[in-house]
């Protein structure tokens, strides 16, 4: 295989591309699995299924180097975000209503060099 192909695939695979999911959906129930690597492609090392309150809509999304949440409660007022790159979660946003006056599921995107989150 040329070396160039080979380069830029090896670029690829150490670049950190982030991984998003819809983990809580509003319900009461088990989350979405959030995968773990010990390989150091993703930054949580041990995958698992956290638990989901009633009404709580979260994003989860990571990389080999950080990780980020975006959240919100269906029937709150603000969108929360927060990341490892330091500091805690807090208020992002007033949230977007949906036809039912309910907070709109949120989405993150992390960046995977300076591994600060945007929600939308």
């Amino acid at each position: 295989m040329d070396k160039r192909i080979l380069a830029a695939l090896a670029l690829v695979a150490v670049s950190g591309s982030a991984a998003a999911a819809s983990i809580c959906t509003g319900v009461a129930a088990n989350g979405a699995t959030i995968d773990g690597a010990t390989d150091g492609s993703a930054f949580v090392r041990v995958t698992f299924t956290p638990k989901c309150s009633a009404n709580v809509q979260l994003d989860f999304t990571q990389t080999a180097t950080g990780a980020g949440v975006c959240a919100n409660s269906k029937k709150g007022k603000n969108n929360f975000k927060g990341t490892t790159a330091g500091g805690g979660i807090g208020v992002d946003t007033t949230c977007t209503l949906d036809s039912n006056s309910q907070c709109t599921a949120v989405s993150g995107t992390l960046d995977a060099t300076t591994n600060a989150i945007t929600c939308s």
